[in-house]
Order: C-alpha cells, then structure tokens, then sequence
C-alpha cells in the first residue's frame, strides 16, 4: 500500500485494559481467520514467519485471564482487540 499504517488505541479502567491494533493491509478471509490462532497456521506461503505468533499472544492472554478477537476486510485491513483484566490493585 502507499501509506501503510497501524494504529494502536489503548482504554484502562479500574476493571480492564482494552488494546486495539488496527491495519491497513490486504485483509484475511472469513475462512482464515478462524484459524490464525492455531498453531503453525499461516494464512500465506507468501508472508514469512512461522505461524506461532498469534498462538503465543492467545496462549498468553489466557493466562492473564483476558481475551483476543480478531475482525478482517479483505482489501481493508485487520483489527485485533485484546482484552486482559486490570490487576494493578493486587499488587
């Protein structure tokens, strides 16, 4: 793309963190983006990388409690939201 971008928005309170990434690139198909979180899935042989990633950032998430989502438009980009409980109190 000319101008490629990703923008990231972060939203605390007192219960949770929300982080959304947001892209402008070529998208991921439905089909695929039920996917992307299994390990080794690649969406692409013509991206690189090893398809753990994502895996690692869901296995992660879970283990702070939180969760991931993902939405695509092909042609439109990707957004990710995380969410993870805030936890500041109990330090």
């Amino acid at each position: 793309k000319e101008s490629p971008f990703i923008h990231i928005n972060v939203k605390t309170s007192k219960k949770e963190a929300i982080l959304v990434v947001k892209d402008n690139g070529v998208g991921i198909e439905d089909v695929e983006l039920e996917r992307i979180f299994e390990m080794f899935y690649r969406v692409s042989s013509k991206v690189m990388g090893s398809g753990i990633g994502l895996f690692i950032v869901k296995e992660v998430i879970a283990k702070l409690k939180g969760t991931i989502d993902a939405t695509s438009k092909i042609g439109q980009g990707s957004t990710f939201t995380i969410t993870i409980p805030n936890e500041s109190g109990k330090l």
